[in-house]
């Protein structure tokens, strides 16, 4: 009994100390349904600028501002500076990736993923700078078709890739949001070519518990099926509504989650191609049908981006799915009769004319600070100018929405500080500098602290403040004692005080005595040590060494020595100037 109730209790220790080491589950924190959000997006082919913009002109147009691009990034292409480029040129065109990982082509068939697939995923897509806090991930895609995964359906095997994958991308940040493949709706179940959606997912399930729950969002192919042209009014499995099919069938299956949902595949085939096919709607109609669609479908509140299948591909086998048109051979002749053709079919502007939403995703705004030029002790009614040099290490685009400024955490008694603000007309992008230059003015003495961070119009930069500790004295009071070794004394001498940091200069006059009036020197810092050098034409320069502190300070110089060499070229060239003149006046 007692040896029963030992290993009971060691298994039940054994069974804490497993779950409190095991990988916390961290849930990508932004939901984008709680914030306004423009849910018109398209499905790209390339990561070109002209596609972008192209892109941005269709899903932000009427009202509309960051809307969604679906972008396929291959397993053979982690290019981190041409990805990059890609984000960068989002972030400029106010469109939100959603980037759908796939391994490579071998043939007619999509590569499976191997073991350190899901690693170099997550190293990848965590070094690249995203446009937005959410980072929007689909594992692979229609995982129920045979060609996409090797050459055989496998449902545990893509539940254990997808685990794995969610695990090492939330390893790396919270902010990524996990979206499974997309499953075609209207496949029969004949493996291992095919496998039926629903089952698919029950095996999912069964092979790894509670896999769906991990998932942050739903992605959806809602095609309007059979043949890609059924009616906008259908509903059910394989049409445009096979989401809702979808939310059924999870709930069913006991999740308690409300996904969000990205129909990140969807859309009709047109007539219009390379070769036009007349059993097809044409773009016109289909124009209409995507107004239906958006419009009495898609309203769903728990929708978060539609990306139509696809914006720009005129060759086969999508030829018939672009929104872009197949250039004929008789265009070119006709521009050159000066007749005008759309780029696009129809449906584009169809698309485009539809009413949006103005989105407002959430951007990390950051900074860091490349350098710091300012003085650590100042003294008191003196305007210090300080410089620092702060790079974006953020998401958004500074000066972009409302001003960008550096200034003061808090208020600080006995100390003037004039914010620095960004001029309105630069735009400083992730990766670039700026220097801003603050203006600093003590009334007091003391030892302040203070601290500075970057404002966007009230809202404070996700950073931890830059600090500075700055001790305020009286000013430095200066007077010298010096003497010449021939000649008078009196007259104004130059001083320069020289720092590893500061040089500065002044001028002072001597009396005949050899000393100088006292002056405040308050770009002098007190309790520090300079080279201190005097220089009087005709005479060698001579350099002292002295701790300058608060108050009266005297520098004495002795003796100055006369420069011969500059005398005497004084000297010659007085003679020459006599020379000159005389041969003129005769």
């Amino acid at each position: 009994m007692f040896k029963t109730k030992r290993s009971f209790f060691l298994l039940l220790f054994l069974v804490v100390m497993f779950g409190l080491l095991k990988p916390r589950q961290i849930i990508a924190s932004l939901n984008p349904i709680s914030i306004p959000n423009n849910k018109f997006g398209v499905h790209i082919s390339a990561p070109g600028k002209e596609e972008i913009l192209q892109a941005a002109d269709l899903v932000n147009s009427q009202g509309g501002d960051w809307g969604y691009v679906t972008v396929v990034i291959q397993s053979n292409d982690r290019d981190k500076t041409k990805w990059q480029n890609f984000f960068d040129e989002l972030r400029r065109s106010h469109l939100i990736p959603i980037v759908r990982i796939a391994t490579k082509p071998v043939g007619d068939y999509w590569e499976i993923p191997v073991d350190n697939d899901s690693l170099e995923w997550a190293n990848f897509l965590d070094s690249l700078n995203w446009p937005t806090v959410n980072r929007y991930v689909v594992i692979y895609n229609e995982p129920n078709h045979g060609q996409e995964w090797g050459t055989a359906v496998d449902p545990a095997s893509y539940a254990k890739i997808l685990d794995k994958t969610i695990d090492s991308l939330r390893a790396k940040s919270s902010n990524f949001f996990v979206l499974n493949a997309g499953l075609d709706a209207s496949v029969p179940h004949q493996p291992p070519n095919y496998y039926d959606a629903a089952r698919f997912v029950v095996e999912m399930e069964n092979a790894v518990p509670g896999i769906l729950e991990k998932l942050d969002g739903w992605t959806s192919h809602s095609y309007p099926n059979p043949d890609f042209k059924s009616s906008p009014y259908k509903t059910g499995r394989g049409s445009v509504r096979t989401f809702e099919w979808e939310q059924g069938l999870l709930s069913s299956l006991g999740l308690k989650k409300n996904l969000p949902i990205f129909i990140t595949e969807t859309g009709w085939k047109h007539a219009e191609g390379v070769e036009y096919d007349s059993f097809l709607p044409t773009s016109k109609e289909i124009g209409q049908y995507f107004r239906i669609a958006f419009q009495d479908v898609w309203n769903n509140p728990n929708i978060v981006a539609i990306t139509p299948f696809i914006l720009n591909y005129t060759d086969y086998p999508f030829d018939h799915f672009s929104f872009k048109r197949v250039e004929k051979e008789d265009d070119s002749l006709s521009r050159v009769l000066g007749e005008k053709f759309p780029n696009y079919y129809p449906q584009y502007d169809s698309l485009k004319e539809i009413v949006k939403v103005k989105g407002e995703p959430v951007q990390e705004d950051k900074f860091e600070v490349v350098d710091a030029n300012f003085q650590k002790i100042i003294t008191t009614d003196q305007v210090y100018s300080f410089d620092f040099t702060l790079k974006n290490t953020g998401q958004s685009i500074w000066n972009e929405f409302g001003g960008v400024k550096l200034g003061l955490l808090k208020t600080i008694e006995n100390l003037e500080i004039q914010d620095a603000t960004l001029p309105i007309e630069k735009k400083i992008e992730p990766g670039q500098d700026y220097i801003f230059k603050i203006q600093v003015k003590a009334i007091r003495n003391g030892t302040y602290e203070v601290p500075l961070s970057l404002f966007k119009q009230s809202e404070v930069f996700q950073n931890k403040p830059i600090r500075l500790y700055i001790e305020v004295n009286d000013p430095v009071m200066l007077s010298v004692n010096v003497k010449t070794r021939f000649g008078k004394i009196d007259g104004v001498y130059s001083l320069e005080f020289k720092t590893e940091d500061q040089i500065v200069n002044d001028a002072l006059a001597v009396s005949s005595m050899g000393e100088s009036e006292k002056i405040k020197q308050p770009r002098i810092s007190p309790g520090t040590s300079y080279k201190i050098t005097i220089r009087k034409s005709f005479y060698k320069s001579k350099t002292v060494i002295q701790t300058l502190n608060s108050g009266e300070n005297k520098i004495e110089f002795g003796v100055l020595d006369i420069d011969f060499k500059e005398v005497s070229r004084e000297f010659l060239r007085k003679i020459a100037l006599f020379f000159s003149l005389d041969k003129k006046s005769s």
